[in-house]
């Protein structure tokens, strides 16, 4: 299931938990940067700008990693500020309110 499919009517965000580089390697495919950058997830370790056909670190990238996507397209990690830390997200579905 992809992000466009959840809609914030029916699902919301919850933190679970930090993300480290190690994590982000394992189960990142794709990041967006608070630059708009778009960057592919290589085995190596590094990121690659399809743009500028270019290799970047990981390392030197973390900092300005926004959110991180999965291979099917769902936000797996959110940054809400550039300087606060990549928090791992899941999505839940909203429960019902009862109306008395």
């Amino acid at each position: 299931m992809r992000e466009k499919e959840f809609s914030k009517g029916t699902h919301r965000l919850k933190v679970t938990k930090e993300m480290d580089v190690g994590t982000l390697l394992n189960r990142a495919h794709k990041v967006s940067t608070f630059d708009g950058k778009n960057l592919v997830v290589l085995d190596n370790g590094n990121l690659y700008d399809q743009t500028v056909r270019r290799e970047v670190p990981v390392t030197n990238m973390f900092r300005y990693i926004k959110c991180v996507r999965n291979s099917d397209g769902i936000i797996i990690a959110k940054k809400n500020k550039p300087c606060g830390t990549l928090m791992q997200v899941i999505f839940e579905r909203k429960t019902k309110k009862k109306v008395k």
